[in-house]
């Protein structure tokens, strides 16, 4: 028997590139409740640092607006699925207008989770480390699983996949 209190979302999967957040994401969504976007975001710290000039998003004028200007991001651009939330379902989707239900509604959606469920749902970005006193914010219930890799052999990865400098790469 499954404790439902345990799926709901988000979850976070956040460590240094190369650390194994990946293969994580891969492992986890083979599981039948749990739902993790293929695409990093990177997005949610923007989001909630630009709210304010996103207006009242419960007006569907300005909704379109900030769709305008948000589906300029890397994650739309860059997707190859071709296959992009539109305007009036990512709209209907909000069960609140606010940076966490907006980015819940986009997430379900690109997910394919239905709304209702409790699911787990949620967003590998490595680079939400920075930011997870800002997401727990946003989402209380929020889970975080940081993925530390040893040191060496990140640096050796990173090098051989990208020809980054090792002593650069031990620092960070």
């Amino acid at each position: 028997m499954i404790n439902d209190s345990i799926f709901c979302g988000p979850v976070f999967l956040i460590g240094m590139p190369r650390s194994g957040t990946k293969l994580l994401r891969e492992l986890l969504n083979r599981h039948p409740l749990i739902f993790i976007n293929n695409i990093e975001t990177e997005f949610l710290p923007y989001f909630v640092n630009n709210w304010e000039l996103f207006g009242d998003l419960s007006n569907f004028e300005q909704f379109q607006s900030f769709y305008t200007c948000i589906t300029r991001l890397p994650y739309f651009i860059y997707r190859t699925d071709a296959r992009i939330v539109s305007v009036h379902d990512w709209y209907e989707a909000c069960s609140e207008y606010t940076p966490a239900g907006v980015f819940e509604a986009l997430s379900r959606l690109d997910l394919n989770v239905p709304l209702s469920s409790n699911y787990l749902w949620g967003d590998k970005s490595p680079s939400y480390i920075h930011h997870l006193s800002l997401i727990k914010s946003l989402y209380p219930r929020a889970r975080f699983i940081h993925i530390i890799r040893d040191v060496r052999d990140y640096c050796l990865s990173i090098n051989k996949a990208w020809g980054k400098n090792i002593l650069r790469a031990a620092q960070r």
